[in-house]
């Protein structure tokens, strides 16, 4: 029955992985000086975004409500036997 969950479900480290993007920006020269400088600015942002978190976490969760019905109804159906 965990074959459900195990196949469905992400796990919780990479729905809220981290991770760093570099972004390239120009700035302009200083006074009196028109050559421009480049930098990188590094920034911290999660793998997925909002949405994409909401549905993973809502399909680990009916997996994990899956697993548990079937289990379930295999308990009862062994009571029956």
């Amino acid at each position: 029955t965990d074959e459900f969950e195990a196949f469905l479900s992400v796990p919780i480290e990479i729905i809220f992985r981290e991770i760093v993007q570099t972004q390239q920006l120009t700035l302009p020269g200083g006074a009196g000086n028109t050559n421009k400088r480049t930098t990188n600015q590094q920034q911290r942002t999660f793998l997925f975004s909002k949405s994409e978190v909401t549905a993973l976490l809502r399909v680990s969760m009916l997996a994990s409500e899956l697993t548990s019905t079937l289990f379930m109804v295999y308990d009862a159906l062994d009571r029956v036997r």
